[in-house]
């Protein structure tokens, strides 16, 4: 049964035991998997950037693992159209081969493994390119390209699946039991990820618009001709416009304390 979802999930140790009785080819393949992790495991400690870390993960999938082609996208939805946008690619220049088309939905360009583990939350694969009508609509393309297989891994958060992560083989068949309990592991650690870093990202962000915000409103105050100040509550100024020179006659650091009629 190729179905991940009928496992329960193993340790790297466990899997490594698992693979002692397996043929040679299984067993490199899996020892290459788990040293990929490793590597994508070293990246998710290591990020900093959403961008940078998908980035980062493509290409170790792409370099360290020996697949064509690794790709993470984002589901998105607006007015009912289902899309799905990539942010990241590794192994072939043009990006994914589903191509900017790429939906979620049920129709003939959402049958394909992306769409469907966004859709279902569970990885979505196709063993054979060159035959599964599921890849119908991108099987000669594929074909140019070398590809035989492909799998592709749900991304979610507590409350949606939010992309997916796609690989693509030069073997059909290519994906065994042991490799999808590794790839399923990485694509959770990575969604976790992914949903910290966002989190950082968007309080960064939030800090950067405050900044652009303050200096706004400090440009306004310090080219007006009116008097501005701010108190604290002792009623003692804590902020006076440089227009209390002009106005007073005294910079706004020379007198410091309870202003005119406070006391």
């Amino acid at each position: 049964d190729m179905n991940p979802s009928h496992r329960q999930k193993r340790s790297p140790k466990k899997s490594i035991r698992a693979t002692q009785h397996r043929s040679p080819s299984n067993l490199s393949r899996e020892n290459r998997a788990l040293h990929m992790v490793r590597e994508c495991n070293q990246a998710l400690l290591r990020a900093t950037s959403e961008s940078g870390l998908v980035k980062c993960i493509c290409r170790i999938m792409v370099e360290r693992g020996g697949y064509r082609m690794a790709w993470v996208g984002i589901a998105e939805e607006k007015e009912g159209v289902k899309t799905i946008r990539p942010i990241a690619h590794a192994g072939f220049e043009g990006g994914p081969i589903e191509g900017p088309g790429l939906t979620w939905d049920e129709g003939d360009r959402g049958r394909g493994p992306t769409a469907t583990a966004i859709r279902t939350g569970k990885p979505g694969f196709i063993l054979n390119i060159l035959k599964d009508p599921g890849f119908a609509p991108w099987r000669e393309d594929a074909r140019k390209r070398g590809y035989a297989s492909s799998i592709a891994f749900p991304l979610a958060n507590k409350e949606r699946v939010f992309g997916a992560l796609t690989l693509y083989a030069a073997e059909s068949q290519a994906f065994n039991g042991t490799e999808i309990a590794l790839l399923t592991d990485l694509a959770g650690d990575l969604a976790f990820g992914l949903a910290g870093l966002r989190t950082l990202d968007e309080h960064a962000q939030l800090e950067e618009e405050l900044r652009r915000s303050e200096a706004k409103f400090r440009g306004m105050i310090e080219h007006s001709y009116d008097l501005i100040t701010v108190l604290n509550r002792d009623l003692r100024r804590v902020y006076a416009s440089p227009s209390l020179e002009r106005i007073l006659g005294f910079k706004p650091g020379e007198r410091k304390g309870l202003i005119h009629g406070a006391q």
